[in-house]
């Protein structure tokens, strides 16, 4: 709980792992077996087994990509790209976008994102959500900026349009922390398009319960919390015990010990206890008071509160 596993994939030919929490659908994606036809400020060096290679000639270059379809914004709000910087420092990398509501292109209509000059291969991951991907309508069409600096060479692999984030890219990725059994999917972008999603599934392990004595019924028992292994409880983490399996009537009274790991209770007949770990955002002001005054009143959200 609340730690990482190591995801590991293989059978994939010809393409690229790439890693979901859930697995998403591909409204569209660009694998540049051809040239673009429309670009500025850019000298196309090569197109060999779906990677654009390109130098920029000017400090505003741009491949343009209109009329691609017609993709709904509210389903679809993330633009990844597969690239690699092979000499210059790119800036930013920074698309905009057009749709059925808005045919044009400005700033307010765009994302940029930073990009890695290492020379390794790099994923770019924009979240497009805001008002104006939201107002556009259907995404029929983008302006790639892929870079924002005269003399950089890159090479790059696609463009798309997701409708989930991508959190790694690789037959074997760390996972992000966590905290549930989780879900997690991987597909293959790559010569063959983009393949149907794997998935595998990562269970966490419930806390042991030990007992100090075998107690005569009505008499007090000591319980003890561990994780198994040894393993140390992960921080901003605690035990919290309960009387029923669905671990909703929540036992309070007797819990001590560091992280809450013990539980001093009477027992009874057919008595049953659970136990797991937690972690709990306890917010300095749960609550707050608005006093209507015709003004704008705000209020910060404790962080991990899930409703108001």
């Amino acid at each position: 709980i609340g730690g990482t596993t190591t995801l590991t994939a293989s059978g994939g030919a010809n393409g690229n792992y790439h890693w979901y929490e859930n697995c998403p659908s591909v409204a569209y994606i660009n694998n540049f077996y051809r040239a673009p036809s429309s670009t500025d400020q850019t000298t196309i060096n090569s197109v060999n087994n779906g990677i654009l290679r390109v130098t920029s000639t000017g400090g505003d270059p741009m491949i343009h990509l209109y009329g691609v379809g017609s993709f709904p914004a509210s389903a679809y709000r993330y633009i990844q790209i597969r690239y690699r910087v092979i000499s210059g420092n790119a800036g930013y990398i920074q698309v905009f976008y057009q749709g059925t509501g808005f045919g044009s292109l400005d700033e307010n209509h765009s994302q940029t994102f930073l990009a890695d000059n290492s020379g390794n291969w790099n994923l770019a991951v924009m979240d497009m959500l805001s008002s104006y991907w939201t107002s556009t309508g259907d995404i029929t069409g983008f302006r790639f900026d892929y870079c924002g600096a005269s003399g950089v060479t890159m090479e790059i692999d696609y463009i798309a349009l997701v409708s989930e984030p991508c959190i790694g890219m690789g037959a074997s990725i760390t996972s992000p922390a966590i905290d549930e059994p989780t879900t997690f999917n991987a597909l293959v972008i790559g010569d063959g398009g983009v393949t149907s999603c794997q998935s595998v599934d990562v269970n966490i392990s419930a806390p042991i319960i030990s007992q100090s004595t075998t107690p005569i019924c009505g008499e007090e028992v000591l319980l003890t919390a561990s994780l198994p292994g040894g393993a140390s409880v992960p921080s901003g983490y605690s035990y919290h015990w309960y009387s029923n399996s669905t671990c909703t009537t929540e036992i309070t009274s007797g819990v001590s010990g560091t992280n809450n790991s013990q539980l001093t209770i009477a027992t009874s007949s057919g008595m049953h206890v659970y136990c797991r770990l937690e972690k709990r955002v306890e917010g300095s002001s749960p609550s707050q008071t608005f006093d209507y005054n015709g003004d704008v009143q705000t209020y910060t959200v404790p962080a991990g509160a899930t409703s108001l």
